[in-house]
């Protein structure tokens, strides 16, 4: 996958060909789909049949939400759901509340989903929702007005159905934000169907261990790699910075923390900070993360002893 360029984020949604051995051996030149660099390898016919099946989503559903506001105005935001394909079984994929969040980016994050399910040989297609918001700039009313509507809209339009399209949580959402859309849904319908939406609290049906999967997955992954490549070396001899202290990224430095490696920064969307000794004190890295609201460290005078921003900017 490295030989493509692939990069880590979810959001880049085209390739840059410049250094890809595999654009320069088929002749591919400037910026093009991912997609078409791996299907230029492939003969005509099949090429164009797999690049229809794959390209195109089965439905795309888009919608503008209106919700009311707390002052009493209403605000209105794009909201987008694609069902990539359905061979494999329901659509299944998360819902993402992003200032950036568009159709394009939900298209390339649903047919990664269809990719996802069919090489854990999960009976699930692809789906994936986005509304195009910024959740830290609404109040927990407004949340639940814009989710209730959101999904709303979906279930009147016959977008979800347990065993058409079932969402998750993604981006900014959570088990909080995924209640308020299935008691949105089951008000619809006229009866329970908790199993039209996955990631909701356990009080309501959800799994255990499904708040930490990801975090859990990043975790082995990484885990599996660090003892291949450095056989002799024990968890102990790194140091870890985590980059998006969100839900993913504070479960991830719990679970790295107690397997023994050392978290010695995190970041997120406003900020970050180093840790002072040899390691970050996990559970009051997420005091501090849920007090502020951030791991900033502009005002690190008020950080715990083990968070305090270190001067030299540097980790060995």
């Amino acid at each position: 996958m490295d030989e493509l360029g692939i990069t880590p984020d979810a959001r880049v949604r085209r390739h840059n060909t410049s250094g890809c051995d595999l654009c320069n051996r088929t002749g591919i030149s400037g910026r093009t789909l991912l997609l078409d660099a791996l299907l230029i390898t492939l003969g005509p016919a099949a090429r164009n049949d797999i690049y229809e099946a794959l390209s195109t989503p089965e439905n795309i559903f888009k919608t503008d939400i209106t919700f009311e506001k707390d002052d009493g105005s209403d605000m209105t935001v794009h909201g987008y759901r694609v069902q990539h394909n359905s061979a494999r079984g329901p659509y299944k994929g998360g819902i993402r509340f992003h200032p950036e969040a568009d159709e394009d980016e939900v298209k390339t994050l649903a047919s990664l989903m269809s990719l996802k399910c069919a090489v854990v040989n999960l009976p699930l297609g692809g789906g994936k929702g986005g509304v195009q918001v910024d959740p830290k700039e609404l109040s927990q009313e407004e949340l639940e007005r814009l989710s209730r509507a959101y999904f709303r809209a979906g279930a009147e339009a016959g977008v979800f159905g347990v065993k058409k399209d079932i969402p998750a949580p993604d981006v900014y959402t959570n088990p909080q934000i995924m209640s308020w859309m299935m008691d949105e849904y089951e008000t619809i319908v006229g009866h329970k169907e908790p199993g039209v939406i996955t990631g909701k609290p356990l009080e309501l049906g959800g799994s255990l261990g499904r708040n930490y999967a990801t975090s859990q997955g990043g975790f082995f992954v990484l885990h599996d790699y660090l003892q291949q490549k450095y056989p002799d070396r024990s968890p102990d001899d790194f140091r870890i910075a985590v980059q998006g202290f969100g839900n993913a990224g504070a479960y991830f430095a719990e679970i790295a923390d107690r397997a023994g490696y050392r978290v010695v920064a995190a970041s997120d969307s406003r900020g970050g900070l180093i840790c002072t000794g040899e390691q970050c004190e996990i559970p009051k890295l997420h005091e501090y993360k849920k007090e502020k609201g951030t791991a900033d460290d502009k005002k690190y005078a008020a950080l715990p002893e083990c968070c305090k921003y270190r001067d030299n900017h540097t980790t060995h």
